[in-house]
């Protein structure tokens, strides 16, 4: 495990899910076949899911809005959990296996992390409208050192 405490130390929820314990996380692993990065977990067993206070992605290239973080279990509102939207998305055959939905941005588009060995991590948007994928970053964790509540001025 990660130390999370030094991955945004400071981030806070407006509205979050009960706590998920890290049984629960790695036995969905163990059915999924698949391990997701320490740094997700971790802030998961934190946080698990929610309406973040700093909502704002901005890597200095684009801006996005993260809507919630989706919960494993215990919803902060009737919202379906991490497992549901994978298993209902893959089902439907919108996303391709390997990639697990863990935030809605504000157009309805799913932030999803990798679980494919060749790309273990890496954080991509899908397009609801389009059912294309793109990369956002390289990592959970630099994902969310890149969000802030800081609405980015034009000039």
């Amino acid at each position: 495990m990660t130390d999370t405490g030094e991955m945004h130390e400071t981030y806070i929820y407006k509205k979050e899910g009960e706590k998920v314990s890290e049984s629960y996380i790695r036995n969905f692993e163990r059915k999924e076949k698949f391990q997701f990065p320490g740094q997700f977990a971790d802030f998961y067993m934190l946080h698990n899911g929610g309406i973040p206070k700093e909502y704002i992605y901005n890597d200095g290239n684009r801006i996005l809005t993260v809507n919630h973080f989706v919960p494993f279990q215990h919803g902060v509102y009737e919202d379906m959990a991490i497992e549901e939207v994978y298993h209902t998305l893959l089902e439907e055959e919108v996303i391709p296996i390997g990639y697990v939905p863990f935030a809605m941005e504000e157009s309805g588009d799913y932030f999803v992390i990798s679980v494919k060995e060749d790309e273990h991590g890496c954080i991509c948007l899908w397009s609801h409208e389009t059912a294309g994928m793109k990369k956002v970053n390289d990592s959970f964790e630099s994902f969310i050192e890149c969000l802030t509540d800081q609405i980015p001025h034009e000039n």
